[in-house]
């Protein structure tokens, strides 16, 4: 079924006016283009301004939003499909893969299925799947993964239920807020791990209510999210004093065993450099 979809959109290539058509065409289905074949033409009939300047091939996501506005871009099913995300990144895989996560969980997508994942010497290929009456729009996705200060670099349909982002992580760094520096901030109850911003931080003072029993469990990391220093403790702490690390940029916390141990929150000190 999908080798016999690509098969056909390879086949209508010929007859399309040019690459931003094609890349259209794709994005759409056949069944659909060829319905609207008509609008597309003349929705990307002005090619040089639907080209990447630097790389002289379609922009994807600039095509992908013209369809989307003007309501060729199926982002709605009857029923729920099993769709096929693939992201594919050369450098910094725990970074790129945390730049995903917080993406799909902006978007409301909580709950995927790692299908397969590979690292060699190429980069990092992530495959998810996700069961849904709603096409994980790749407008809103390509934004929040560029909000992360990575770069979607192309976008491709590989099927009727499958679609390839291709990213650069280079510049890529997650969503951690920086805290108030030198000020007691109250982290509330966690609903995963919390992660904070200690670049400009040289200690950090964590007390847990006196009602829970916290079992301390704190990894630093560097901006590309490498493991620098790891600390955990086998018994409760009610309160915690730690140095950080001269070049850890970020931190998690969180409860050896489970977060239900500190439900009624952390409170947090940073001092500053």
């Amino acid at each position: 079924m999908v080798r016999s979809l690509i098969l056909t959109w390879l086949f209508c290539a010929l007859a399309y006016a040019n690459p931003v058509e094609e890349l259209a065409a794709q994005f759409m289905g056949q069944n659909a283009y060829q319905t609207q074949r008509n609008l597309v033409r003349i929705l990307f009939s002005n090619t040089s301004s639907f080209m990447d300047q630097e790389s002289q091939q379609p922009n994807a996501i600039k095509i992908l939003e013209t369809l989307k506005e003007n309501g060729l871009l199926k982002l709605f099913y009857p029923e729920t499909k099993s769709i096929t995300l693939t992201f594919s990144a050369k450098e910094h895989p725990l970074l790129f893969m945390r730049v995903i996560n917080e993406s799909l969980q902006s978007m409301g997508y909580s709950y995927y299925l790692t299908r397969t994942i590979r690292e060699d010497v190429d980069g990092i290929r992530w495959t998810i799947g996700i069961s849904t009456q709603h096409l994980v729009d790749p407008v809103i996705l390509s934004r929040q993964i560029e909000s992360r200060g990575a770069k979607v670099q192309n976008v491709t349909r590989e099927g009727e239920w499958e679609w390839h982002y291709q990213i650069n992580t280079h510049d890529a760094k997650p969503k951690v807020e920086p805290y108030a520096l030198n000020t007691t901030i109250s982290l509330g109850k966690p609903i995963q791990p919390y992660w904070v911003n200690v670049s400009k931080a040289s200690k950090m003072r964590l007390r847990a209510h006196m009602a829970d029993r916290w079992f301390p469990s704190i990894v630093f990391f560097d901006s590309t999210l490498k493991i620098i220093e790891e600390i955990r403790y086998e018994e409760s702490r009610a309160v915690l004093h730690v140095s950080i690390p001269e070049n850890a940029i970020y931190a998690k916390i969180a409860d050896r065993f489970t977060l239900d141990n500190i439900k009624r929150g952390l409170s947090l000190y940073l001092e500053s450099r």
